[in-house]
């Protein structure tokens, strides 16, 4: 039976994975050296005394907390260097989804167009722009080999609707592309 450590139980992320483990007869696991894996959905601030422990413990990781700085992504590097870690700033199929239709959109478009990530989240929500909002702005740069969107206007913004917008010099294009349901 695997057993699992989940930092950022009390969360919103910590409660969704807590739940699907007890549905498939997962063991939540009280401290990292007597789990199989670690699950964080937790802060920033945890980072440093989470892999710390993993390391010491020799643990894999999955990490879905966002709001990392640079210099803790380069911790996470190297700690990755030592143990297995999984990072990812969404693990949704809907992100995934859009960043296909994104990548199709950008590869089969010529025109110069704008893009502009608006999002929306609970009352709770730490981190913004989002991980997944910042994590959209960097797909997009890097799958746009034709430079045909203005860098300059590609943000990530928090605002109300969580629209996705594709907006060109000439005429105004905006979808829905992807909604989250909250956890």
């Amino acid at each position: 039976m695997l057993k699992i450590f989940i930092n950022g139980l009390s969360g919103k992320m910590g409660q969704s994975v807590s739940k699907i483990a007890n549905d498939k007869n997962y063991i939540i696991s009280d401290a990292i050296e007597s789990c199989d894996i670690v699950i964080d959905f937790s802060h920033p601030n945890n980072l440093s005394e989470m892999l710390k422990s993993s390391i010491k413990f020799k643990k894999p990781i999955i990490i879905g907390t966002t709001g990392f700085s640079k210099q803790q992504f380069k911790t996470i590097e190297k700690a990755a260097q030592e143990i297995p870690i999984m990072y990812s700033s969404n693990f949704s199929d809907g992100v995934l989804n859009l960043k296909k239709t994104i990548e199709s959109f950008i590869n089969n478009s010529s025109e110069i167009f704008s893009c502009e990530i608006e999002e929306t989240h609970h009352t709770e929500k730490i981190d913004f722009p989002s991980g997944t909002a910042i994590d959209l702005r960097n797909f997009i740069m890097s799958v746009d080999k034709k430079n045909i969107v203005k860098k300059k206007n590609l943000k990530a913004l928090v605002t109300a609707g969580p629209t996705r917008e594709y907006i060109d010099p000439i005429r105004y294009i905006s979808c829905l592309l992807y909604t989250s349901p909250s956890p």
